[in-house]
């Protein structure tokens, strides 16, 4: 019998990043802190389980015999899951950690991209091939997905003492230009870019990251990060 897990990284994210990120503004006591510390402890070990020793990211889905000795990894990465992570891991101050951005950083860049308009996104998944490489797995060019991943991107750009990660990651980001994704009329986000019926690449003109319009494109547009090319206050008004 074997048991299979997926990675829910989006909740353990939320659950998380907000005691890694602001611990200093959380006052628990020492039995929570204690509970805490462990249960983050636990989670992180058992997400390590999961990352590919060869690309450091972490696989979406790791299936384990009953006896719970790792057996597999399906070799499927999402974009936001990467993103996640690479926040979760910069927030870290050990070498370990250092040394896992760094070669995730260096497997982004080597990943294939969807260009449009000068801009250049990651697309939807990936996953290995038969001989071992990274290659698109799911077309979709997601909005929301990418805005994750610039804002990971721009973190580590600004937090990494390795010139090199830094360099990497700042040419990575500096190429999202959002401006295809938003609507000109209403300053909204669109939600993505499909594959049409001719195998070519489309934009989704009727749908738009609504639920998300909050908090991913409010945070990048005021850290004023450098991902469109007009003015953030003027797509937010648009946007209101």
């Amino acid at each position: 019998m074997q048991r299979t897990f997926s990675l829910k990284i989006s909740f353990l994210g939320i659950l998380f990043l907000p005691f890694t990120l602001f611990a200093d503004s959380y006052v628990l006591s020492p039995e929570a802190q204690n509970f805490y510390t462990q249960l983050r402890s636990d989670t992180l070990q058992s997400l390590e389980t999961m990352r590919d020793p060869g690309t450091s990211l972490l696989g979406d889905k790791t299936t384990w015999s009953e006896d719970f000795k790792k057996q597999s990894n399906n070799g499927f990465v999402a974009s936001t899951n990467i993103a996640l992570d690479l926040i979760q891991l910069s927030s870290m101050d050990s070498e370990e950690f250092k040394a896992k951005v760094a070669k995730i950083v260096g497997t982004l860049s080597m990943l294939e991209k969807f260009k449009v308009d000068g801009s250049e996104f990651f697309y939807w998944a990936y996953k290995k091939d038969e001989k071992g490489s990274l290659v698109v797995e799911n077309p979709e060019v997601s909005s929301i997905d990418n805005f994750h991943l610039a804002f990971a991107l721009w973190l580590v750009a600004n937090t990494s003492k390795d010139e090199n990660v830094k360099a990497t990651a700042t040419s990575m980001y500096s190429k999202m230009k959002l401006d295809p994704f938003v609507d000109p009329k209403t300053g909204l986000i669109r939600l993505a870019y499909k594959k049409n019926d001719q195998g070519e690449h489309e934009l989704m003109s009727n749908s738009y990251a609504f639920m998300d319009q909050k908090r991913e494109v409010c945070m990048p547009w005021g850290l004023r990060l450098d991902l469109l090319a007009e003015l953030p206050t003027k797509n937010t008004f648009r946007m209101l």
